[in-house]
């Protein structure tokens, strides 16, 4: 690869003159075209999504997707490796449900990887939905014939365009990330009173189930700023503030009196 191709091209900024904006445009097409890349590397490409949908209008879009679709001087489609611990969201949580989907998330990664062949997606979603119907026939002691032909097949399909790397290498053994250590958490009384109050703030101000939050921190108002149910508990307050309680622990008269707080550690300690 020349060292041209090894240059950052950034999308032009919009100037507010559309003649303007169109000479930087084309001026930085014309950088892209010029690159003639034999491969394209995004680190960290959750951060890129946008630029994977073919349907953007963004000049950033546009300039993306003229590269990936871009040929090599011998006339080969242009390789793309894409680098990311995150490439897809993993699950989604109760208090996501309507805003995210993680099951749309994973298979628009895997359209763009497949290069938009929708035939290529339609046979992997059709695969995905029999392993789960056979899982589920299998979990409650029906047949399990087929059942490994079809996680193999789904197998088969993702590692044309995927790979997972793991750390184990990371130590003498090689042995880092393969075993798990079993933590003993056991709640006490107030962390379930902690819980009961979360669950009734969340619902009082139309949000969902806190487990995933409950698990991760305690006093969670605290510790939720710039989450949705922080917005909308400060919306309620304001709407019908004598209709809440204040929430438990760092909230109220324990903010002005000295000494230690509860550490109320979801992890036991």
């Amino acid at each position: 690869m020349s060292p041209a191709a090894r240059r950052r091209v950034a999308a032009p900024p919009a100037s507010g003159s559309p003649l303007t904006d169109e000479f930087l445009r084309g001026g930085t097409k014309a950088c892209v075209d010029a690159l003639e890349p034999d491969l394209v590397i995004l680190g960290e490409f959750q951060r890129f999504k946008t630029l994977s949908d073919p349907s953007g209008s963004d000049t950033a879009v546009e300039l993306a997707q003229s590269m990936f679709g871009a040929r090599t001087p011998e006339g080969r489609r242009v390789r793309m490796l894409l680098l990311s611990a995150t490439p897809y969201k993993l699950y989604t949580a109760d208090a996501e449900i309507g805003r995210e989907d993680h099951y749309e998330d994973f298979i628009a990664t895997t359209r763009f990887l497949f290069r938009q062949d929708e035939d290529r997606v339609g046979r992997l979603q059709r695969d995905i939905a029999r392993f789960g119907t056979a899982l589920k026939q299998a979990a409650s002691s029906g047949p399990q014939d087929g059942l490994m032909a079809i996680r193999q097949r789904v197998q088969g399909r993702l590692r044309d365009v995927m790979a997972r790397t793991e750390r184990a290498g990371a130590t003498d053994q090689g042995d880092s990330m393969v075993e798990e250590a079993a933590i003993l958490a056991t709640p006490t009384p107030s962390d379930v009173r902690q819980y009961l109050w979360a669950d009734e703030v969340f619902r009082a101000v139309g949000d969902r189930d806190p487990m995933p939050y409950w698990k991760s921190a305690a006093y969670l108002p605290q510790f939720m700023h710039g989450y949705h149910f922080n917005e909308r508990l400060a919306t309620t307050l304001e709407e019908a503030p004598a209709g809440h309680g204040r929430p438990s622990g760092l909230l109220g008269h324990r903010l002005g009196t000295p000494g230690l707080v509860p550490p109320a550690s979801r992890e036991g300690g």
